[in-house]
């Protein structure tokens, strides 16, 4: 997506794309790692069930 707004000479939107994506991944590599101290055992519980479907 970057390379086509890039292509079409959309630098602003490319940039946009690019920072969401990387705080996208930020964000899921951290509840990866501290989900269980983050939210109730519960909360956690049903997390879980929600990614592995």
């Amino acid at each position: 997506m970057v390379e086509v707004c890039l292509e079409l000479g959309k630098n602003t939107q490319a940039i946009e794309y690019s920072e969401r994506s990387k705080t996208r991944n930020l964000i899921e590599l951290i509840l990866k790692r501290d989900s269980k101290t983050f939210f109730f055992p519960e909360v956690f519980t049903q997390l879980e069930q929600f990614t592995i479907e």
